[in-house]
């Protein structure tokens, strides 16, 4: 059988319809796995770490608030969701059968384990009315001479102000790429891991048993043997009680995880799958060199990077594929708000702010956009206060003024 016979054989079986990417999906996973698993992104699910990693990064992302800001002079301001359709379907309903949260999720589990996501953005009166999710295989990407990229779904040409297009490293075929597939080696290695662990379990660690024999077994002899090991070693309790023959000897091998180096090899696959999505070990419960202190910064680490990459794709592409050009020159813009799981608690918070607001360095407009707030509608939030007694930066205290006056009165 050829190697295309095989590829169809296998999308046959699955029942799922081969694509074009599909296909470079496969080809490239089964050119690059040299233990000879091929390594899908539903394969790849099924290390317990590439899955716990993009559980964890699209729930971690699903949940922090995006907000639909504009600039406002030298200030911004946050727009409503009552005010602007985008505010509304990127924080609270994308469409009407998924909340903004479930959206997101489903979003950034495809980013992560395929380097796309899709959305097909329907529009109203010719803007964003609401987003649909896409199968990442129902979207091919065709580019001409020229670069120019031309969108298919399932086949039919769409109109690329209809697509919402999120991707991991980008290439020149302006598909994004998949971690999953480039690292394919480390984590097939995984998924055999699981798979050989499994079977030594079910098997007690007890590896196929020699059989010794001081002359030839004869040929009756070596029938019933072959029936009692094809009956023994099925079922719930493999190696049962046989009945040997002519002088037969059974000598059992045996192997622990030790002696196999299991745990040394399923430990390191993990910290390598860690390393692939950038995700510090204690985000899975592994707390070896961890405290009460360290975990705290190693938290602010995870959002500050590998969380903000993340998010710093998702706003661009949102101001890219979501936003006309008029609302872009106009001083729209989405960003996300990442204060609530970097920042201390709220007394160490605004402590800082105080210290802030007292050293000129913000006025009151600056500290409550950090808290997504509006500026103040009486313009006193622009000013910039001196430390002492919080006067207007750039006039004289007050109390200080009256002090000379009745100095020179004296």
């Amino acid at each position: 059988m050829g190697l295309f016979d095989k590829i169809l054989r296998k999308s046959s079986v699955t029942g799922s319809k081969l694509t074009p990417q599909g296909l470079a999906s496969y080809l490239t996973a089964s050119l690059t796995s040299s233990h000879g698993l091929v390594v899908t992104t539903d394969v790849a699910l099924k290390s317990s770490t590439v899955f716990a990693c993009c559980s964890i990064l699209s729930e971690d992302v699903a949940k922090l608030p995006i907000k639909l800001h504009r600039r406002v002079g030298k200030s911004r301001e946050v727009i409503s969701d009552s005010d602007h359709r985008l505010a509304y379907i990127t924080s609270r309903v994308a469409n009407p059968y998924m909340t903004a949260l479930e959206f997101f999720e489903a979003m950034v589990w495809d980013l992560t384990l395929t380097g796309n996501a899709y959305a097909y953005i329907a529009k109203a009166q010719n803007k964003p009315y609401h987003l649909y999710p896409l199968k990442v295989s129902d979207v091919t990407i065709e580019t001409d001479l020229k670069g120019v990229p031309t969108y298919k779904l399932k086949g039919v040409r769409v109109d690329r102000k209809q697509i919402l297009h999120l991707r991991d490293k980008v290439g020149s075929d302006h598909y994004g790429k998949s971690r999953v597939l480039a690292q394919a080696e480390a984590i097939g290695l995984d998924v055999l891991g699981e798979r050989l662990t499994g079977r030594l379990v079910r098997n007690g660690f007890r590896m196929t048993p020699v059989l010794s024999h001081p002359k030839a077994l004869s040929k009756d002899a070596r029938t019933r043997l072959k029936d009692q090991l094809a009956s023994s070693t099925s079922g719930d309790d493999p190696f049962g009680a046989m009945l040997l023959e002519e002088g037969l000897e059974w000598k059992p091998a045996q192997m622990t995880p030790e002696d196999a180096q299991l745990l040394q090899l399923r430990e390191f696959q993990r910290s390598l799958i860690l390393s692939i999505f950038r995700m510090p070990p204690h985000k899975l419960g592994i707390l070896e060199g961890s405290s009460y202190n360290n975990i705290e910064l190693k938290d602010r680490e995870y959002y500050t990077g590998p969380v903000a990459s993340w998010t710093t794709r998702i706003e661009q592409a949102f101001d890219k594929d979501l936003l006309t050009e008029e609302e872009r020159k106009a001083g729209y813009y989405f960003r996300y708000n990442l204060n609530g799981a970097i920042k201390g608690d709220i007394t160490s918070r605004f402590n800082a702010y105080q210290i802030g607001l007292r050293n000129g360095i913000y006025n009151a407009d600056e500290v409550r956009a950090l808290e997504e707030l509006n500026p103040r509608e009486d313009g006193l939030g622009e000013l910039y206060y001196q430390s002492g007694d919080l006067h207007p930066s750039g006039s004289e205290p007050d109390n200080q003024q009256g002090d000379n006056q009745n100095e020179n009165k004296t």
